[in-house]
């Protein structure tokens, strides 16, 4: 059940911030989940005038290539194919992206991307996930999750039922528990709102409707869409379309609903105190919603909860 409201309070509203994507990094196994995140990894970099890298691990360990008898030729060669077949990806799109860097790296997928995020001081990690390979047990260990839990940077998702769309920031859904969060992630959904005049969705779904007690329903509907409104800057709504929505319910159930009712292309999130994959279980909320939806997943780090 979803409850809309344009109540506006008065109060401490967050401020204003500028973000920056200056320096980008897409993840790629040359798959086809793998072209999604780069075409989106690439409108990003338009957009925002980014220096681009595009990486790719080489699973095969150095020690355990030498021990096996590898010859540093054959090394080579494997670094040398790589980088070829990131041309190939490279070519096959079109873009005004004026730096692409490619970088190729012995070890896991996990070890690559957490090294290059952090000796390039990349923005923002942009990851393609396969049904059967990532998304549907980010929770139980798999790459994204990983990396999610340990970058300082925001993580863009494109999950299994990821769609193309002509305009990535038309419609943005920032969808919030307004407690583990975190404000982080309400400045991206604002800023980029603010930036692209996008129609932008705040909302938060609650607990079931039956276990709210009669006379406080319409105090904690109140109380939310208060909070809602608060993490929006005051002036919001002369550079954006603003509108607050609340819903009953199971929170990824009902945010993937309110991503059809909204026709979402893109959903901004915070992950603050990793919450949302605390519990390890391939049914959290962020596992749901990255599984099942139709438009990329912004996973934004709440930086205070780092450790």
């Amino acid at each position: 059940m979803t409850i809309s409201g344009s109540q506006k309070p008065s109060g401490n509203h967050l401020t204003a911030s500028p973000i920056s994507f200056e320096r980008i990094l897409v993840g790629t196994d040359f798959s086809e989940p793998a072209q999604l995140a780069f075409d989106i990894a690439l409108e990003f970099a338009e957009q925002f005038g980014s220096h681009l890298s595009i990486a790719h691990a080489i699973s095969l360990m150095l020690p355990s290539m030498a021990s096996a008898g590898i010859v540093p030729e054959a090394v080579d060669a494997l670094v040398q194919s790589a980088k070829e077949e990131l041309d190939k990806v490279i070519r096959l799109h079109r873009t005004n992206v004026a730096s692409i860097e490619k970088v190729v790296a012995f070890g896991g997928a996990e070890e690559v991307l957490l090294g290059t995020v952090r000796e390039k001081k990349i923005d923002l990690l942009v990851l393609g996930t396969h049904a059967s390979l990532g998304i549907a047990r980010i929770a139980l260990g798999s790459v994204a999750e990983s990396v999610m839990r340990h970058v300082p940077c925001p993580v863009l998702i494109a999950g299994p039922r990821c769609q193309r769309t002509s305009n990535l920031f038309r419609s943005i859904l920032f969808a919030t528990d307004l407690t583990t969060t975190g404000t982080r992630a309400a400045r991206y959904a604002a800023a980029l709102a603010e930036q692209f005049q996008s129609l932008l969705t705040m909302f938060h779904a609650m607990e079931k409707k039956e276990s709210v007690a009669g006379g406080r329903r319409e105090e904690c509907e109140n109380a939310s869409r208060l909070q809602l409104e608060f993490l929006l800057p005051e002036a919001a709504d002369l550079w954006c379309r603003p509108h607050m929505e609340l819903a009953y319910g199971d929170p990824a159930e009902e945010i993937l609903a309110m991503e059809n009712n909204c026709d979402a292309t893109l959903i901004v999130t915070g992950t603050g105190h990793h919450r949302a994959l605390a519990d390890h279980s391939p049914h959290s909320t962020l596992s749901k919603v990255l599984h099942v939806a139709k438009c990329p997943v912004l996973a934004v780090p709440d930086i205070s909860a780092r450790g």
